[in-house]
């Protein structure tokens, strides 16, 4: 195969975190034991209530998944505030303006801190993961046809241009772990995800070289924030988590994930967001996503066996923290026909295939795709991973 590597440092102690790997499988530093299933699950956006006009309670989707799956969630994920009114500038980035460690605005304020870092919601002995971007939109660089809007961007963070930012983030996440006695190892960062699309503020767009560079300042940055506020040599866990798409650097059809891989330094777990684009009725639908070149609507995408093979070949824990089956069918997104080819012979034994070096899978549980359905459609998952 041809990989284009960026230069790998020497792999730390898996215990110090932030650049540790997955050894032969087993938990995280911090983390427990590895729970029956032989991997931590649960949902995208569990803090996510709704209400109705009459002030009842009527969306809450960490209570209704336990209930269904008769089995309580061990991992959850959380997302930035990342929309154009959530993180338009620099200080949303790092959490709001100012330079108190208490303070939890911009983007910080989806993740519901008074609910994600309240044990009473949250146990903070179960692991938690974070989506946080490092672009706000006065700086994005998504793309419109063959233009990027801001490609000079990751030359600007590597050169060190938003330092300041980075740190007042990563020392308010911090901080806010002390005040309740969450050990950082159980915190993970899914920094900048899904980078290698087109989509997002933080999109890498054509400069590999520099990503990559961005991406190592960022993390060390990270490092040493925590380690200020909480103590030498403490860190949250990185995931490097990418989708499928391949639209970056030359665009051509050479590209592959591990082109932008930051090096085994800067990553603890090699993710994947996993989605049903296609409307899986058969297994060939299934099997067409395991390698490359795994064609969406006529575009080369990586392969998820050819992802999470080279991870394990650096030594890191595997995961996805995102995966979604479609219950209403909307753009990009056709409704899952076949649950059983999905979850029973499709992702199952790619999960069991790598065995406890998959540390993870995360469902995001939207109105769209949430699996409680009154017509059995969820059975499947249940089936599975449920009592």
């Amino acid at each position: 195969m041809n990989r284009i590597l960026p230069i790998l440092g020497r792999a730390r102690n898996p215990a110090s975190g932030g650049g540790g790997g997955g050894g032969d499988g087993g938990a995280p530093p911090g983390w427990g034991s590895v729970p029956p299933l032989g991997c931590w699950h649960g949902i995208g956006q569990p803090f996510s209530f709704a209400y109705n006009n009459q002030g009842q309670l009527i969306w809450q989707p960490l209570r209704d998944y336990n209930a269904w799956l008769r089995r309580p969630a061990n991992i959850a994920k959380v997302w930035g505030n990342t929309t154009t009114t959530g993180c338009p500038n620099w200080d949303a980035v790092a959490g709001g303006a100012g330079s108190s460690d208490a303070t939890w605005a911009g983007q910080l304020n989806e993740v519901n801190p008074n609910r994600a870092f309240d044990p009473t919601y949250w146990p903070i002995a179960n692991p938690i993961v974070i989506a946080l971007t490092a672009v706000p939109w006065s700086h994005s660089n998504p793309r419109t046809g063959s233009s990027w809007r801001r490609p000079g961007i990751w030359q600007e963070i590597a050169r060190g241009d938003y330092d300041l930012y980075y740190t007042r983030l990563f020392r308010r996440i911090a901080y806010r772990c002390g005040q309740i006695g969450r050990n950082p190892r159980t915190v993970v960062l899914r920094w900048n995800w899904e980078a290698n699309g087109d989509w997002y503020s933080h999109s890498i767009g054509p400069d590999k070289a520099n990503f990559v560079a961005a991406w190592r300042r960022c993390m060390d940055i990270m490092r040493n924030a925590v380690g200020a506020v909480l103590g030498a040599g403490k860190t949250f866990l990185i995931e490097f988590g990418p989708s499928k798409q391949l639209r970056f650097g030359s665009g051509s059809a050479t590209e592959r994930l591990w082109n932008i891989y930051p090096g085994d330094d800067w990553v603890d777990i090699c993710g994947m967001g996993i989605h049903d684009n296609v409307g899986i009725k058969t297994q060939a639908d299934w099997d067409g996503m395991l390698r490359h070149p795994a064609l969406l609507f006529g575009e080369p995408q990586e392969g998820i066996l050819d992802w999470f093979d080279f991870g394990e070949s650096r030594n890191k824990w595997l995961g996805t923290s995102e995966i979604e089956s479609n219950y209403e069918a909307r753009t990009y997104f056709p409704r899952t026909q076949n649950m059983h080819v999905m979850w029973t012979t499709g992702f199952e034994p790619v999960r069991q295939r790598y065995g406890s070096r998959f540390l993870y899978h995360i469902y995001l549980w939207t109105g769209a795709s949430a699996l409680n359905r009154p017509d059995g459609w969820g059975e499947p998952y249940r089936q599975l991973y449920g009592l």
